[in-house]
C-alpha cells in the first residue's frame, strides 16, 4: 500500500519539503498540465497539484491538492521505517521544524527509536527504527 496525501494549495510546498528529507525521486503534475479536463477541477485549480509522487529505495508517497469544493480527510499517520537512530533522529527533527512533536524521538519499550510528529503540513508522521 501506498499513502496518499490530500492538501489544499499546499501539496507542492510539502512534497519538495518531503523530498529535502527523504531524499527521494520526485514528480509533480498540476491539473493544468492534463491533456482534457479532470472532473472536480475548475480554471483555478490550474497551478495546484493534480498528482505528486516521491519514491526512494523501497517506498513511496503520493498526494494531490484537492479540486476546488472538495476537503482534504485527515485521520490516518504514515509510519517510515529506518534502519539507525541517526536516520530516524534526523528525520523526526526535520518533519518538526515547524511543525509540533507529539513524542519526542527517542527509545520505548518497543523499539530502539521511535518519534511523532505533525509536521508544518499537517501531516502525521511516525519514524521507528528497525534495528
Amino acid at each position: 500500500m501506498t499513502p496518499y496525501l490530500h492538501f489544499d494549495g499546499t501539496c507542492a510546498d510539502a512534497f519538495r519539503f518531503y523530498d529535502g528529507l527523504f531524499n527521494g525521486a520526485l514528480t509533480l503534475m498540476r491539473y493544468g498540465d492534463a491533456p482534457e479536463p479532470v472532473p472536480g477541477a475548475g480554471p483555478a485549480d490550474e497551478d495546484r497539484i493534480m498528482h505528486a509522487e516521491l519514491r526512494g529505495d523501497g517506498w513511496a508517497v503520493m498526494g494531490d491538492d484537492v479540486a476546488t469544493g472538495q476537503t482534504a480527510p485527515k485521520g490516518a499517520s504514515i509510519m517510515h521505517v529506518v534502519a539507525d537512530m541517526a536516520a530516524g533522529r534526523a528525520l523526526c527533527d526535520g518533519l518538526a521544524d515547524g511543525g509540533t512533536v507529539a513524542m519526542p524521538f527517542g527509545p520505548t519499550f518497543f523499539a530502539p527509536g521511535f518519534g511523532q510528529v505533525t509536521d508544518r503540513f499537517g501531516t502525521d508522521w511516525m519514524i521507528y527504527v528497525d534495528a
